[in-house]
């Protein structure tokens, strides 16, 4: 691998991932483009009680390699058809307890997905850890400007983002004489008066008086505020998030997300509309709490969706509508430039061409030493006639002093142990630099000094990696 390959790819990584268009118009893949692949989402369903009607999301994927959600597009059929159907949310509604599939189909492309019902005629008691603790993370209940608070408000704390569901629970139904909750009447509890704001409540209306997580509040009352129900008190195991990307041209592309928790006695929950659902960049896509991406600008992005102690991403790409897939004679020539040249290909970056020596020579000179080079230097280069003088001026000015002087300086300032800390003295400083140099020098590899720092024990003089533990303390 050529190390000057390495700053060209952080650098043009860094350049595709700050590109937006504001102006850009919406396009869908075009009428030739070929649907070469089929995802569900989730890629199993388990409907485990008459409430239980999973969001199922059908995700096309082209040749070209864009994506569209063909949900409502797709034809999607239960087999047994007694055992679900199919609403016009795209929600799976159970009919009878039982096993089968469901299978969809678009372009010419089917999948099959594993159908399983059980229970569908329960009623299932909601449990507080697994059911009413999302909905008070969901509303910010629990968060930090609100109840979990370390003082929490007016009277009232909950646990950070329900971190302690025991003391939750006993907040909410033994403190003050439980008045926060009222068994007999359930619909005028307090946990449920406030947010509704059907009584005063400094932090305004947070829940929906006709709404479904209202519901899962009051049935929870009504079935006696009980801290566990046995039959749905698994714990989490795991977030699946999906479908795991969205590709799209322009402005205004749409794709559904579902989040599914999957519990440790094989049961699962979707709990899309119970996440914290955000966007890294909502220059390019914006999220809402249903789970709906929509395009903005040109660039790429992640969405996140945190549930519990977990937290899944999908990749979000959107191109510009102008712009077309590249082709350059060039050929990779290191591992670096492979995957370099995959991402510009399928971002649609257009790759400037090959510099000349003269720009090689003066990029390299001041990307790895910090000068250019001298004229003694430049006519060295060019005196070399036999191929392959890049890879040798590179590998000869990797084995300098100069490099490892200016790596050493580089990475002082990373760890932040330089002279200008007040936590340590200039000899210690020195003494880490120098730590520095001849590991650089000596071709050590970045994570095996990383290690060396982490593990250091010892005065910093006979350590000198140790000095980090001194200038962070």
């Amino acid at each position: 691998m050529k190390p000057i390959s390495i700053f060209a790819a952080v650098f043009a990584i860094g350049l595709v991932a700050g590109q937006h268009a504001s102006n850009a118009l919406p396009t869908a893949p075009m009428a030739t483009d070929e649907v070469i692949a089929l995802v569900v989402a989730p890629d199993e369903i388990w409907i485990d009680s008459e409430f239980d009607h999973p969001r199922v999301v059908v995700q096309a994927r082209f040749a070209s390699g864009l994506t569209r959600d063909v949900s409502l597009a797709a034809t999607v059929d239960v087999q047994p058809p007694g055992l679900a159907y199919l609403d016009s949310e795209a929600r799976l509604v159970p009919r009878e307890n039982g096993e089968g599939r469901l299978v969809a189909s678009f372009g010419g492309v089917e999948v099959k997905v594993a159908l399983r019902v059980r229970n569908c005629d329960e009623r299932p008691r909601p449990d507080f850890r697994r059911d009413v603790v999302p909905v008070l993370t969901r509303h910010g209940c629990n968060a930090g400007g609100c109840h979990g608070s370390a003082a929490g408000k007016n009277g009232f704390r909950l646990s950070l983002f329900g971190f302690d569901p025991q003391e939750d629970h006993a907040r909410l139904t033994r403190e003050l004489r439980g008045r926060r909750l009222d068994v007999g009447s359930p619909r005028e509890s307090l946990v449920l008066a406030k947010p509704t704001m059907a009584v005063p409540h400094r932090g305004g209306q947070v829940l929906a008086a006709d709404g479904v997580d209202h519901d899962t509040l009051l049935r929870w009352i009504e079935d006696g505020a009980e801290a566990e129900n046995p039959q749905r008190a698994a714990r989490l195991k795991r977030l699946d998030f999906g479908p795991s990307e969205m590709v799209a041209i322009g402005a205004g592309a749409r794709q559904r997300l579902v989040a599914r928790a999957i519990y440790d006695d094989g049961s699962d929950d979707e709990v899309t509309a119970l996440c914290l659902l955000s966007s890294s960049d909502s220059a390019v896509v914006t999220v809402d709490g249903e789970g709906l991406l929509q395009s903005v600008g040109v660039g790429e992005a992640r969405v996140m969706a945190r549930f519990g102690i977990f937290a899944e991403v999908v990749q979000v790409i959107v191109l510009d509508p102008e712009a077309k897939a590249p082709t350059w004679a060039a050929e990779p020539e290191n591992l670096v430039d492979r995957h370099l040249f995959a991402r510009q290909a399928r971002l649609r970056v257009v790759r400037s061409e090959p510099a000349d020596d003269f720009v090689f020579l003066r990029r390299l000179y001041l990307d790895l030493i910090n000068r250019p080079p001298t004229l003694g230097e430049q006519q060295a280069f060019f005196a070399d006639g036999a191929p392959g003088r890049r890879d040798r001026l590179i590998e000869a000015l990797l084995d300098s002093d100069e490099v490892a002087d200016t790596l050493a300086l580089d990475w002082a300032d990373v760890t932040g142990v330089t002279e200008d800390v007040n936590r340590v003295s200039p000899k210690e400083a020195r003494a880490f630099g120098l730590w520095l140099r001849d590991a650089f020098r000596g071709r050590r590899p970045v994570d095996q000094i990383f290690r060396d720092i982490l593990v250091a024990q010892g005065p910093t003089f006979d350590e000198p990696e140790s000095t980090f533990y001194s200038a962070h303390r």
